[in-house]
């Protein structure tokens, strides 16, 4: 585990990011299993949490748990295989997004689908609990935004 402080910042004496890196850790901690189950091709799980939000939250030593805070987090799950947008990728998205939106209302969530036929990316963005709850496929295909495939050395669109 890597967290940065900085002595000075405004009226602050000190800030660091060590909250933000264990909540990060914690999420992650809490998710893997599950998103493994849905995603039999998973490459990774990657999880953030916005830096420097613990300032005013927490004092001393002691952080609390990310599920008793309002912190903002992001997973981020990329798989290999290409997205085609088939039934059971989105009931494999859904899945995954109930799972995590159960622990906290403010967590983004990104998936890569990584085709390496034609060494692209394409990207599916589902949004917090508290911007639109998802419970089902269809609540999924509506909510969550798609782009892509993009080329994964120049960033364009590939046709």
């Amino acid at each position: 585990m890597e967290f940065h402080a900085d002595e000075g910042h405004g009226s602050y004496k000190y800030i660091d990011g060590y909250p933000e890196v264990v909540w990060a850790q914690q999420l992650k901690e809490d998710i893997k299993l599950d998103i493994e189950r849905s995603f039999p091709h998973l490459q990774l799980v990657h999880t953030a949490a916005v830096m420097h939000q613990s300032m005013d939250t927490v004092k001393g030593t002691a952080v609390p748990h990310y599920s008793e805070t309002d912190a903002l987090l992001y997973a981020g799950i990329e798989t290999k295989g290409a997205f085609t947008g088939s039934s059971e990728q989105w009931e494999a998205i859904t899945e995954s997004v109930r799972t995590i939106q159960s622990k906290t209302a403010f967590i983004d969530i990104g998936f890569q689908f990584i085709e390496t036929k034609r060494n692209a990316i394409t990207h599916v963005s589902c949004p917090p609990k508290d911007t639109a709850a998802i419970t089902t496929i269809q609540q999924a295909q509506a909510q969550c935004s798609s782009s892509g495939p993009y080329d994964l050395e120049t960033g364009q669109l590939v046709q």
